[in-house]
């Protein structure tokens, strides 16, 4: 966990945008927040101390005997490994994860492919069960991965936020986190099942090639596997299909182009695979909610971040 705290402090927050020892430095891309930074062990219910995602180094390690806060992580890409109560398990995209006081672990980022992933940490009198819970059940591997990913999103939106109820929504999304990767079944220490590995087989795949594949029957030919049963994989193991996760990967890359790059909708779009410059800004408005000249404005007005 490393990078800055949002520039926008309201009031309670905190004033220094560096960000507090306790988050890693060994990090990329980044986006946090911070807000009651003094655990509250005694305060009603939940309450949300900071969040964020961030896209880990390498040669990320993050090793603690100790923590001040309940903590509650979740790998949205990549792989690494957990070392917690004596056991090692190993995190794939999917993976969630909980560790608090007195409870010594230690991350550790796949130099080959480094971890991507949400945090929350929290206190409050509500807060030691929720952990304690998700702590038994060690590493489990959240059934639908895309509303994980989305409330972690609305976590890090409001969390930026003041007033207006934003703490006690903060503390409703956690729990909602938690309850939700209960009902998902453990994940068993250093094994692996083969439709797993067939399904990461193919998003290493994906992700290596969606610029220019156009369809998911293209990545079905290119991974040796039939179509249909590819997209039970997909299902199965990441709960979205491998068109929507194809359209996502262009569309997130064309973002990053986009705010980064002085470069025409027609270069950017051809670069993901579409010549139909209106064919893409139908594309980029459906993934994103805005069209693409408007996502670049907001973007360099400070209004948005684009997605991860």
């Amino acid at each position: 966990m490393a990078g800055m705290a949002r520039s926008s402090v309201p009031a309670g927050r905190v004033k220094d945008p560096a960000p507090p020892a306790f988050i890693s430095r060994q990090t990329g891309r980044r986006r946090y927040f911070f807000n009651n930074l003094a655990p509250a062990p005694a305060a009603p219910g939940v309450v949300v101390a900071c969040g964020g995602w961030e896209r880990c180094a390498p040669d990320y390690v993050v090793e603690r005997a100790d923590f001040r806060f309940h903590a509650v992580e979740f790998v949205a890409q990549g792989r690494g490994s957990l070392e917690i109560f004596g056991h090692e398990r190993p995190l794939r995209a999917g993976s969630l994860f909980s560790y608090g006081p007195g409870v010594a672990h230690r991350i550790c980022s796949d130099p080959a492919e480094p971890l991507e992933k949400y945090f929350v940490d929290f206190s409050g009198r509500k807060a030691a069960g929720l952990a304690r819970e998700l702590q038994a059940a060690g590493v489990v591997r959240v059934a639908r991965r895309e509303f994980a990913q989305t409330w972690f999103e609305q976590l890090l939106e409001t969390g930026a936020q003041a007033g207006g109820g934003a703490a006690g929504v903060c503390a409703l999304l956690v729990e909602l986190i938690v309850r939700h990767a209960l009902l998902g079944p453990p994940l068993p220490a250093g094994t692996t099942p083969v439709s797993r590995m067939g399904y990461e087989r193919c998003v290493m795949l994906l992700r290596d090639h969606f610029p220019t594949l156009a369809s998911a029957d293209e990545l079905a030919r290119m991974a040796h596997m039939d179509a249909a049963y590819m997209t039970r994989l997909f299902q199965r193991h990441g709960g979205e299909s491998p068109y929507r996760m194809l359209v996502r990967l262009k569309m997130h890359r064309a973002a990053e182009r986009l705010v980064s790059e002085a470069r025409s909708l027609k270069e950017i779009g051809a670069e993901v695979g579409f010549a139909d410059p209106y064919h893409f800004s139908r594309v980029f408005k459906r993934v994103h909610g805005l069209p693409p000249r408007r996502f670049q404005e907001n973007y360099h007005r400070g209004k948005l971040m684009p997605s991860p």
